[in-house]
């Protein structure tokens, strides 16, 4: 009776060693490229991005749009910004750098069927003009 006990506890023990080796175990990380965004990341870059672009916008800062629409484009291999924003961001460019003028502001936004920046766009675009 006492080897079948201690066949019984080394059995049990070997176990428990074999588990908590299997459960200690664990994969490295694999290195992650820093451009690359997780869901949470993107959907805050893409907030903050189009909230930085109306402020922008309201306070005709040419510059600063000319960066966003840069960041926007190369940031991430995933878009931030949607196609209707992007040329939304490109309007406003132009009717401050002074590309787009008169009817071609509106043909323009006119083109633009959407999106978080089309009225900030179509607000600063349409005052310049009147």
């Amino acid at each position: 009776m006492n080897d079948a006990r201690l066949s019984r506890v080394w059995s049990l023990a070997s176990l428990c060693v074999a588990g908590l080796a299997i459960a200690c175990h664990h994969d490295a990380d694999p290195k992650r490229d820093p451009a690359a965004l997780d869901g949470v990341q993107r959907t805050a870059a893409r907030r903050v991005g189009l909230e930085s672009a109306i402020d922008a916008m309201q306070r005709r800062d040419l510059t600063r749009l000319k960066m966003l629409g840069v960041w926007a484009r190369t940031r991430t291999d995933v878009a931030l910004f949607d196609e209707d924003d992007l040329s939304s961001l490109d309007a406003a460019i132009g009717c401050l750098d002074g590309s787009l003028v008169g009817a071609d502001r509106q043909a323009a936004l006119g083109k633009i069927p959407s999106g978080t920046l089309l009225k900030p766009a179509s607000d600063l675009c349409l005052a310049d003009s009147e």
